[in-house]
């Protein structure tokens, strides 16, 4: 039988060491981690040990030492390999010879650290990003919205913005209109970064442009489909990202001009919709550079997440009931919801129609916004979408794509990703790169780090974490929330006109309750 041996990361035989290897006598102590038994190394490497290949798990337990992709022979009568740095966290390199390293090893030299993550250290930023949106579902919406609002600072008529991490490395950027009540999100994302930067099993530092692109790759893709981060989402998130954005130096507040305006519509209707779109249009179209039907998609993303402090705590609600963060134990669901509720839950198919009678689902009207009985929340911008252009030549018919999406889900994620894949690339001038199979840093376990698996309530992680890197994420998280809620606090204060203008229900001719 071949139990897990956490303290070396083998799987190792229950017989007697005169065997040799893969014999290892009883089952090591594990600090009070259950040994689990399988037939063979095959099972229990595959089960057990996952984060390892299992080509490198076997030859380890049997006797082989693994150094990178090669795999050498030790012990009685075995070679030992040169080197010339600590190619391996299993290694340290001692006079120019790799020399395995025992419980009491050292982190792996980092002199020169990369930008591009290899696979196992991209493990390292799944977990982390899963620890925090398992504590906080909020997250998964707001990290889905810093992406795009990073990259939709781009103007490709200037060019200016980007996919550059000023969101993320410029303070002013969250003091913008556009940007209010990140900041829980983004210093949450920062405690992210310095975590996995800094970790001692990487050797890597990751712009802020790259990690805020990843950030709603992660969110969009954990929560497609079945909610939460599994075995598949995890390869595709490992194989498909591309990393290399450079961070600019020279942020400019400016940029976010280029992003759609919240404040956008407003007036009588139907003017109300040939003006929002007429923002969409010159915003996302001309400036960003999406097409039509890439916008709409994009827009889509508000299927998750909410509409939070923009109008005040008591009427913060998400676009479709499939968006509250707790619509199931692992968040929203991200799927066509949205486009649905667009087209098959308002009644009316025009405009000028929507313009005349207050019909369902929606019973109170804002100033550029609308609420429903049941507390969802819809913009001028998202209703716009609902119907056809009045004028083409002032904004495209987006309701052809809205439409389309409603009645397609898998149409509407295909698009969305191939947009999102644009999106990650706006203002980007440099060759982006996809992350390394080979994986030269090896995990390393040991009694003090081995109880990982399981460690919040009703399943929500069981990723490769220690209890200590856990608790420090969780108290990095902590304290991002203590300091958010004083500076939102202190914004919502400089707010209260501006929120009780655009809370202010609206009564007018071209818009009444029947």
């Amino acid at each position: 039988m071949y139990p897990e041996d956490w303290n070396t990361q083998r799987c190792v035989q229950d017989c007697s060491t005169i065997n040799g290897a893969p014999c290892n006598g009883n089952p090591p102590d594990q600090a009070g981690i259950p040994v689990h038994f399988f037939d063979s190394a095959q099972a229990c490497c595959q089960t057990k040990l996952s984060w390892v290949s299992t080509s490198d798990c076997i030859a380890q337990s049997n006797g082989a030492t693994v150094i990178g992709s090669n795999t050498v022979t030790t012990g009685t009568g075995g070679g030992t390999l040169t080197c010339a740095v600590d190619s391996d966290c299993n290694h340290m390199c001692t006079s120019g010879f790799c020399v395995p390293v025992t419980q009491q090893q050292t982190t792996c030299a980092c002199t020169s650290p990369k930008t591009v993550p290899n696979q196992c250290e991209m493990d390292i930023l799944i977990d982390a990003m899963e620890v925090l949106v398992s504590h906080d579902h909020a997250l998964i919406g707001q990290w889905t919205r810093a992406g795009f609002h990073d990259a939709g600072t781009f103007n490709q008529n200037v060019p200016e913005g980007g996919a550059n991490g000023c969101l993320l490395n410029d303070p002013l950027m969250l003091t913008m209109p556009e940007n209010n009540h990140f900041v829980q999100a983004i210093f949450a994302l920062q405690a992210v970064k310095d975590f996995f930067n800094n970790h001692r099993n990487v050797c890597v530092s990751i712009s802020s442009a790259d990690l805020l692109q990843f950030a709603i790759f992660f969110t969009t893709t954990r929560q497609t489909g079945i909610p939460g981060l599994d075995a598949t989402k995890r390869s595709l998130l490992k194989i498909e990202f591309e990393w290399g954005r450079p961070d600019e130096p020279n942020c400019d507040t400016d940029w976010t001009m280029n992003l759609p305006g919240f404040d956008m519509g407003g007036g009588q209707y139907p003017g109300r919709c040939t003006l929002v779109g007429a923002e969409i249009q010159e915003k996302m179209i001309r400036r960003n550079g999406f097409t039509p039907e890439e916008a709409t998609a994009l827009i889509g993303a508000h299927t998750i997440g909410s509409i939070r402090g923009t109008f005040g705590s008591s009427l913060a609600g998400p676009w479709v009931p499939n968006g509250h963060d707790s619509a199931t134990l692992k968040g929203p669901i991200f799927d066509n919801a949205y486009h649905d509720f667009l087209i098959n839950t308002i009644p009316v198919n025009a405009c000028n129609d929507f313009a005349t009678s207050f019909n369902p689902p929606f019973n109170r009207q804002f100033p550029t916004w609308y609420r429903t009985s049941n507390g969802l929340d819809h913009l001028d911008s998202d209703i716009v979408l609902a119907f056809p252009s009045l004028d083409t030549n002032i904004h495209d018919n987006f309701h052809v794509f809205t439409r389309a999406f409603a009645a397609d889900n898998n149409l509407f994620i295909t698009t969305f990703f191939q947009a999102l894949h644009k999106m990650g690339k706006l203002g980007v001038n440099v060759a982006l790169t996809k992350s390394p199979s080979s994986c030269t840093c090896r995990r390393r376990l040991d009694s003090a780090t081995a109880h990982r698996r399981n460690l919040l309530e009703d399943g929500e992680y069981s990723g490769q974490l220690s209890v200590i890197e856990i608790l420090e994420l969780g108290y990095e998280q902590g304290d991002a929330a203590a300091r958010a809620f004083k500076i939102e606090t202190e914004l919502q204060f400089t707010r209260l006109a501006n929120i009780t203008a655009l809370t202010t229900p609206v009564r007018n001719s071209n818009f009444t309750k029947p």
